[in-house]
């Protein structure tokens, strides 16, 4: 997958460079929609795992939170737990609707760019 992604990224600077006005908005979009559709699968692929990671430290901090009785520290450390999940999980939205928007003021949607 990495190696996908360096020709990706190679192969839009090679097609920026080769048009001889490397730079313009136009030759940028062009590279952006050569590379999204590898960028895209990474993104929903890194989405797919970040969200069954978060689910699984979700339930095993619940799971702390409720075993843990009489022993408040247990206790405190099994909420901040489950409250970073959730900031994680926040985080992990907004990243992807800021890319969404960026894609989307320069003139790409979901369609040509293939993005999460």
């Amino acid at each position: 997958m990495k190696n996908r992604i360096l020709l990706a990224v190679a192969l839009a600077a090679i097609i920026a460079a080769n048009t001889g006005t490397a730079g313009t908005r136009e030759d940028i979009k062009n590279a952006i929609i050569t590379v999204t559709p590898i960028m895209g699968e990474l993104c929903k692929a890194l989405k797919d795992v970040a969200g069954a990671i978060a689910s699984v430290v979700f339930i095993w901090a619940a799971v702390q939170w409720l075993s843990s009785r009489d022993d408040p520290g247990k206790r405190k450390k099994a909420q901040d737990t489950m409250i970073a999940v959730i900031i994680g999980i926040v985080i992990i939205g907004l990243s992807i609707s800021l890319v969404d928007s960026v894609l989307t003021s320069m003139g790409l949607t979901k369609t040509t760019a293939g993005f999460c």
